[in-house]
């Protein structure tokens, strides 16, 4: 099919003392345990200090809003007011958060307020440096990692109290298990509260405490009216409330676990066994649906004897719609009348239609569905139905029942319920020409996103839909808060559409001689230099991250990020730059790393270098080493069969270890096999990351069915939404707007993202 007109891309026109030995159980450990317990929920007053080291992390809030000279050659309606400063979020319930969170620090005070609290701190909290050889730490370390953990505490009580002793008492706590005495934990995080610790030593803390067999008073005192964190820790108190006679705590505990969780088999028994008197026969069958939705049919049918024989019946049809067996359609037409209408037959019958390529049918079938998440046990399962099913009718033209459908879902998580919202604004205003609807839809979306990539999105779209209302002073104002976000996607087509036409990128962080000596005397830096003498730098991973989170200047992680590169780490210094991101919208520039494509790499004419940047950052995270699933090797992720066919191409010899210990005959590869691809699509970049993302044929087989994206009637920023891979999808919009970030901060070339989208 051929998309809307327009390119919706162009500017805005109406259109961490030594510890005891491990000991038995006592009233001592479990004064150690509640400590850990305390300490780790934040209630203990002793450790007000933590909080401390919370505030002195944080950083000085963004510029507000300025204004600037509009920018030559824009449309009458383009404004040059600068993108809003984002309204920062950390942490993140967004799936398309960057990295997966530990903690996250806010944002706030002076920098030179968090630098003065962070040299308190650090004094404070200091050791002395090891007089030691660096062997005799990396035996430590090496019996550790061996599960010598008795060894290791015996190693560790010779040790005077220095930074040694500090990290191995970091990494017993990482390492747990029941031999590392939870009173090491709880004196590590008191002597160290700055350390990564806080949530790995609660769960530590509450493993120790599942595994004593503590009477069940005392458990429940060890709590102290915390809720726990960890499985380990639910299941010991819900087992002590049970225990004690209160019922409905056990329960309120166990039921989220038992419909939700999947258990391995002998602790699936025990659950069953330990809670027989609160799981009710509702409770069986909302984990055999459990099983069901995410199609594990061995655990439905361990359970099914629980159920009803009406309900057996049904999950029998079910089980074998799931395995595909012949007889399923037969079995679900056939059930008794109390189950004909439950909403799994229901999902049985939709993916049955789907097999079948009968989406009309899936359709009508989805029309048929509850919309209230209570009754539909995995409304994020349904959702995925939804989608799939509404984008078919789309293209079909039936593009009010793609909204009808799309906007009638029930998805409950963060991504799925973006995603669901997203859709049905889509529909409603380019197909449908409801601006008003849709804007509601696009609207609903920032309520629960906290990523760049997804709010940029909801308020690009928010002012698309403003924009085709005719309300220019509103487009105007959701594109400023969508540009604030100039590192994504959206954000940068906002940018366009206010014909700002250079990516507001704070500059590389200058080093300062005071940044340099608090980098250098910070104890987890000095760690990280100890354990790479100890010849255990991959065990810093953890240091580096929490840094990354929490150092007190951009200047501080800039030299984090650079002692990662002297390791030839560069998918390390990537990821400090995203953490640091994360944190505060000040440290962007530190995302986009340039120095992991070798300087010796060969890129093909026609090919920019900010180009080959942008696919390494997105296909490795800079690994020179990475293999993916499917086979994809190095730095570009080349397929041997295609970078054997690109090496005899341009006439280099082809070995296949070499795509992965030769990051410069990597590059050099994947930057010709982009050439190739490039020349093959007429210089569309859309069509080139699409086709190196999911391969040339299924690129042909798009253009087919959505139009050619370099068609001037048709809009590119549509025809990318339309690829019906998720994957693809995303990955042509990462791509994209790498290669901005890649052009400004390689050759300061101002922004593109319209030409880069029209190409071709």
């Amino acid at each position: 099919m051929v998309l809307p007109a327009g390119r919706g891309s162009s500017c805005i026109e109406l259109s961490d003392q030594k510890a005891d030995p491990p000991m038995s159980i006592s009233r001592s450990f479990l004064a150690s345990v509640s400590a850990a317990v305390f300490l780790f929920a934040g209630a203990a007053p002793s450790h007000a200090l933590k909080l401390e080291w919370t505030e002195i992390t944080k950083v000085p809030a963004p510029n507000p809003l300025r204004q600037s000279q509009p920018a030559p050659g824009g449309s009458p309606y383009a404004t040059a007011y600068a993108p809003a400063t984002p309204p920062h979020k950390p942490g993140s319930a967004d799936p398309m958060a960057l990295v997966a969170q530990e903690e996250i620090t806010p944002a706030a005070t002076p920098q030179q307020h968090a630098r003065a609290k962070a040299e308190t701190l650090g004094a404070q909290y200091n050791v002395p440096d090891a007089q030691t050889p660096a062997a005799q730490l990396a035996a430590v370390l090496d019996d550790i990692d061996a599960g010598r953990i008795n060894e290791a505490l015996t190693a560790r009580n010779r040790m005077p109290d220095n930074l040694d002793r500090r990290i191995v008492d970091w990494r017993l706590m990482v390492a747990g298990g029941p031999q590392v005495p939870t009173q090491n934990i709880t004196q590590f995080a008191a002597s160290a509260p700055h350390w990564p610790s806080p949530k790995i030593a609660r769960t530590r803390a509450e493993a120790s405490l599942a595994a004593a067999n503590l009477p069940a008073g005392d458990i429940i005192t060890a709590f102290g009216g915390t809720a726990p964190e960890s499985l380990q820790g639910k299941i010991a108190l819900a087992k002590a409330n049970l225990a004690v006679g209160n019922n409905g705590a056990a329960r309120k505990l166990i039921q989220p676990i038992w419909h939700k969780e999947l258990l391995d088999r002998d602790m699936e028994r025990d659950l069953a066994s330990s809670f027989s008197r609160v799981l009710t026969r509702e409770d069986y069958r909302a984990r055999v649906e459990m099983y069901l939705y995410r199609d594990r049919t061995q655990g439905a049918e361990r359970l099914i004897a629980k159920l009803s024989r009406d309900e057996q019946a049904y999950v029998k049809a079910r089980i074998a719609q799931i395995r595909g067996n012949g007889n399923a359609e037969k079995l679900l037409n056939n059930l008794p009348r109390s189950m004909r209408n439950d909403p799994g037959v229901l999902f049985a019958k939709i993916e049955i239609a789907r097999a079948k390529g009968d989406y009309l049918t899936a359709a009508k079938l989805l029309q048929q569905a509850p919309t209230d998440a209570s009754k539909l046990y995995d409304p994020d399962e349904w959702w995925n139905h939804r989608r799939v099913v509404s984008r078919q009718m789309a293209e079909i033209g039936k593009v009010q029942l793609a909204y009808d459908i799309a906007a009638n879902h029930a998805a409950e998580s963060p991504l799925e319920y973006t995603e669901a919202e997203w859709h049905a604004g889509w529909y409603a205003l380019r197909f449908l020409n409801n601006p008003g609807k849709a804007e509601t839809h696009f609207r609903h979306i920032a309520q629960v996103a906290e990523t760049p990539i997804t709010l940029s999105r909801s308020h690009y779209w928010v002012g698309r839909a403003r924009e085709a209302a005719g309300d220019v002073n509103g487009a105007i104002a959701s594109y400023q808060k969508a540009g604030s976000y100039h590192t994504a996607y959206y954000g940068q087509l906002a940018l366009a559409k206010l014909s700002i036409t250079q990516i507001p990128v704070p500059p590389l962080p200058q080093i300062t001689p005071q940044d340099r000596q608090a980098f250098n005397n910070n104890d987890m830096v000095r760690a990280i230099r100890r354990m790479d003498a100890a010849g255990h730098h991959n065990d810093t991973l953890l240091l580096y991250q929490h840094l990354a989170r929490t150092l007190p200047t951009n200047a501080q992680v800039r030299q984090l990020a650079e002692l990662a590169e002297s390791k030839d780490l560069h998918q390390w210094a990537l990821m400090v730059g995203k953490l640091a991101y994360e944190a505060r919208p000040s440290a962007s520039t530190l995302a986009y790393p340039t120095n992991a494509i070798p300087a010796q790499t060969r890129i093909t004419r026609g090919v920019e270098k900010p180009m080959v940047y942008a696919i390494a950052r997105q296909e490795s995270a800079f690994n020179p080493r990475a293999k993916s699933h499917a086979g994809a090797l190095g730095l570009l992720q080349l397929m041997p069969g295609t970078a054997k066919a690109t090496a005899k191409n341009i006439g280099v010899s082809y070995r296949t270890s070499r795509l992965t210990s030769d990051p410069a005959y990597n590059a050099t590869l994947g930057a010709a096999h982009l050439g190739e691809l490039v020349e093959e699509f007429d210089g569309s970049y859309i069509l080139t990351f699409a086709a190196y993302n999911a391969g040339k044929s299924k690129v042909h087989e798009w253009i087919e069915r959505f139009g050619d994206p370099r068609d001037p009637r048709v809009d590119p920023v549509d025809w990318v939404e339309f690829i019906p891979y998720g994957e693809t999808r995303s990955y042509v919009q990462r791509i994209t707007e790498n290669l901005q970030m890649y052009r400004h901060k390689l050759e300061n070339k101002p922004l593109a993202i319209t030409m880069d989208l029209t190409r071709g």
